[in-house]
C-alpha cells in the first residue's frame, strides 16, 4: 500500500513518461488539430503531480497550501487540454468552453474548501464530478461521428475509455463521502494503492489510442493524397510511364495509350520495359537512357525533341531517375508547335526576302533620283543667276521655286535612305565634341531661308559649349523636327526653339502652336509609318520621327513629346553631355 507522496511521485513519473512518448512520436509535427493540446496537457499533468510530492517534505503549511493550489490548477488545465485535444484528433468538435467553465467551477469549490472551510472529501468530490462531466461530454462528442466509417474502431475504444474513466471519477468522488483514511491522505490505504494502478492503465490506454488516432488520420490523408495524384496522373495531357529499378512497369496513364495505341495493350503493371517498347527509338527514347546496373537506372535526367515514328508525331521526351533507382518517362505532344514553327520560319524567310528587296529598291531608286535632281538644281541655279543678271524678277522667283522643290525632294530621298540604313543597322554615329548650339542655329537659319514667311525664334544660350555627338545626324533630327513644326502649324504661327541643360543632359525643345496630337496617338507617334489621325490630310511619309528616335537612341539620349490637340506640340531631344 502507498502513502500519498509515493502516489503522486508514481503518477508524476507515469505522466511524464507518457508526455515524453507522445512528444517524441509527434516531434515537430502539429499538422492535426489537437496534437499540440495533447502534448501541453500531458506536460501540465506531469508538472502538477510532481508538485504534489512536496507534501512529503518538511515545509511550512503555507508552502504546502501553495503547492496544492498550483498543482491542482495544472492538473485541471492538463485534463481539459488533453481531453479536448484527443477529441479533436478523433475528428470531433471539442468542447473547450464547456470544459473550461466546468473546471473553473470545480476549482472555485476546491479553493473554498481548501482555504475557507478545509474539507478534503468536498475537494475530491468536486474534482471527481467535474472530470466525469468532461469525460462524458467527450463521449457524446465522439458519438456524433458514429456514422463516419474512418477510424470507427478506434473511436469506439476511445469512447469506452472515456465512459470507464468517467465512472471511476464518479466513484472516486462519491467514495470520499465515506469515512476512510484516503480522505486525509495521512496513512496508506487500499484505495491509494489502487488509484495509481488504475491511472497507469488509463494513461497507457490513452497513449495507445491517441497515437492510433493520429496514425489513422495519417493513413487517411495518405490515401487521399495518393488518390489525388492518381487522378491528376490519369487526366494529365502528357503521357507518363513509370518503371521500377528492375525495369518493370509500375504505372502508365491513359494518355500513353492515346499517344501510342500500338503499345497500350502491352503497358500492363509488371511488364518489362523492353517488352512494352521493343525498339525504344520508335518511341523517341535514346538507348542510353535505359542503361542500368544493380542499383537501377543510371540516367539522372535527360530531355529532347524528336519525331516519333510509333505515334507519327513530334514529341518532347523527358526522363528522370527516381530515388529508388526507377525511371519516369514523359511524352508531350508538340506536333502542332512544330508545324506552327515551320510555318513561321517560312513566313519569316519570306518577309526577310521582301524587306531586302524593299531596301534594295529604296536605295537604288534614291540613288537614281538624286542624280537627275542634282542636274535640275544646277540648271535652276544657272537660270536664277542668268535671269537675275538680266533683271527679270518673275523668272528668278520661278527658278527659286524650282530649287526649293528640288531641295524638298532631295530631303525626302535622304530620309528614305536614312530609314533603310537604320533598318540594316548601318548608321554608326561618329561622335566628337560638337557645338550643339551652332548646329541648332544653322539648321534654323537654313529653314528660315527656305521659309522666309515663317517666324522661328531661337534661344540656345542655355546649351553647354560642347556636347559629344555626331553633328551630321543630329542636324538631320533638328531639321526633321523643325520641318514638322512648320508643316503642322499655320503660316501666322511662330515656332520656338530653345536649348538648355536639365539633369546633366543637353535639351533642344522645338515648340509649335499648330494642330497638336491626340492623346491616344501620342504613344505611337514614333512608330514607323504611323500618321496621327488629324494629320493624314497633310503630306508626309511617317518615317521621319522613327529615324529621329533611332538616331537619338544611338547617342544614348531620349526624344519625347508633349502635346495637346489643337494647341500645338513640343518635341524635346535630350542628349548626354559627355
Amino acid at each position: 500500500m502507498l502513502h500519498a507522496p509515493t502516489l503522486f511521485a508514481v503518477l508524476s513519473l507515469v505522466t511524464l513518461f507518457v508526455a515524453l512518448l507522445v512528444a517524441l512520436a509527434w516531434r515537430g509535427d502539429s499538422r492535426y488539430a489537437g496534437m499540440r493540446a495533447v502534448k501541453y496537457g500531458l506536460s501540465f499533468m506531469a508538472a502538477g503531480f510532481l508538485i504534489q510530492t512536496l507534501r512529503s517534505f518538511p515545509v511550512p503549511q503555507w508552502a504546502v497550501t501553495s503547492a496544492v493550489l498550483v498543482a491542482n490548477f495544472l492538473l485541471v488545465c492538463g485534463v481539459v487540454a488533453t481531453l479536448n485535444g484527443s477529441v479533436a484528433l478523433a475528428g470531433a468538435r471539442p468542447g473547450w468552453r464547456r470544459d473550461i467553465a466546468a473546471s473553473s467551477c470545480a476549482y472555485a469549490v476546491f479553493l473554498y474548501y481548501l482555504l475557507a472551510e478545509p474539507m478534503m472529501y468536498m475537494r475530491i468530490l468536486s474534482f471527481g464530478l467535474c472530470n466525469a462531466f468532461m469525460f462524458f461530454g467527450g463521449f457524446l462528442a465522439l458519438r456524433r461521428l458514429r456514422h463516419d466509417p474512418v477510424g470507427r474502431r478506434t473511436r469506439k475504444a476511445f469512447s469506452a475509455f472515456l465512459v470507464l474513466d468517467g465512472i471511476s471519477e464518479i466513484a472516486r468522488g462519491l467514495g470520499a463521502l465515506y469515512p476512510h483514511p484516503v480522505t486525509d491522505f495521512s496513512t496508506p490505504s487500499p484505495v491509494l494503492t489502487l488509484f495509481p494502478v488504475g491511472f497507469i492503465f488509463g494513461m497507457l490506454a490513452f497513449t495507445v489510442l491517441s497515437l492510433q488516432l493520429v496514425n489513422e488520420r495519417l493513413q487517411r490523408d495518405m490515401r487521399r493524397s495518393e488518390d489525388r495524384i492518381a487522378r491528376a496522373f490519369d487526366v494529365a495531357s502528357d503521357a507518363f510511364f513509370v518503371v521500377d529499378s528492375d525495369g518493370d512497369l509500375v504505372s502508365a496513364n491513359a494518355r500513353f495509350g492515346d499517344l501510342f495505341p500500338a503499345a497500350a495493350g502491352r503497358a500492363l503493371p509488371g511488364a518489362a520495359i523492353d517488352q512494352v517498347f521493343g525498339d525504344p527509338a520508335r518511341f523517341g527514347i535514346a538507348a542510353e537512357w535505359l542503361t542500368r546496373d544493380e542499383t537501377g537506372f543510371l540516367l539522372a535526367e535527360a530531355r529532347h525533341d524528336v519525331f516519333c515514328p510509333s505515334g507519327d508525331r513530334w514529341v518532347h521526351v523527358s526522363a528522370a531517375r527516381t530515388d529508388d533507382g526507377g525511371l519516369v518517362l514523359c511524352w508531350a505532344d508538340i506536333t502542332d508547335f512544330k508545324q506552327a514553327e515551320a510555318v513561321l520560319a517560312n513566313e519569316l524567310a519570306h518577309q526577310k526576302e521582301l524587306a531586302a528587296m524593299q531596301r534594295s529598291f529604296v536605295a537604288m531608286a534614291s540613288h537614281q533620283f538624286r542624280t537627275p535632281l542634282s542636274i535640275i538644281d544646277l540648271d535652276a541655279q544657272l537660270m536664277e543667276d542668268e535671269f537675275s543678271f538680266d533683271g527679270r524678277p518673275g523668272t528668278v522667283s520661278g527658278a527659286a521655286r524650282i530649287r526649293l522643290t528640288v531641295q524638298r525632294l532631295i530631303r525626302l530621298i535622304e530620309l528614305m535612305l536614312g530609314a533603310a540604313s537604320a533598318e540594316e543597322g548601318r548608321i554608326e554615329p561618329n561622335r566628337s565634341p560638337t557645338d550643339l548650339a551652332l548646329v541648332v542655329q544653322e539648321s534654323c537659319a537654313r529653314m528660315q531661308e527656305t521659309m522666309p514667311s515663317r517666324l522661328i525664334e531661337v534661344d540656345t544660350a542655355g546649351l553647354p559649349p560642347s556636347v559629344i555627338c555626331d553633328a551630321n545626324v543630329i542636324e538631320h533630327v533638328i531639321n526633321n523636327l523643325l520641318s514638322n513644326a512648320i508643316k503642322y502649324s499655320s503660316k501666322t504661327q511662330k515656332v520656338i526653339v530653345r536649348g538648355y541643360v536639365e539633369d546633366k543632359m543637353a535639351v533642344v525643345a522645338i515648340t509649335d502652336f499648330g494642330v497638336g496630337i491626340a492623346p491616344e496617338d501620342q504613344p505611337q507617334i514614333f512608330e514607323r509609318f504611323f500618321r496621327a489621325s488629324n494629320a493624314r490630310s497633310i503630306a508626309g511619309t511617317g518615317i521621319g520621327l522613327t529615324l529621329a528616335r533611332y538616331i537619338v537612341d544611338l547617342h544614348g539620349g531620349e526624344i519625347t513629346v508633349q502635346s495637346a490637340l489643337g494647341a500645338g506640340s513640343t518635341f524635346m531631344v535630350r542628349l548626354p553631355m559627355a
